[in-house]
């Protein structure tokens, strides 16, 4: 968990001080968590991370297969190993 300080003037302190006055959150810091989680929902930061994570899987199985050290199967294999 990282721990920030940030100072904030202007409209953005106005903003933060009315979500907490309005009840969207219980704190300043709450209410700074929820806006980087409605960014996130807006502008998918994670997913594209999520993403590169996931292309370096396949990468890293697909030389396992080429080294012999994994291998693909079939529709009708899994079907005998899972029913």
């Amino acid at each position: 968990m990282a721990n920030v300080n940030v100072r904030l003037s202007g409209i953005a302190e106005k903003i933060l001080g009315e979500l907490v006055k309005q009840g969207y959150a219980a704190s300043k810091t709450e209410a700074i968590r929820l806006a980087l989680i409605d960014y996130n929902e807006h502008h998918p930061i994670l997913e594209a991370l999520e993403d590169e994570q996931d292309l370096e899987l396949v990468l890293a199985f697909e030389n396992k297969v080429k080294e012999g050290k994994a291998r693909l199967h079939g529709e009708k294999e899994l079907k005998k190993l899972f029913g």
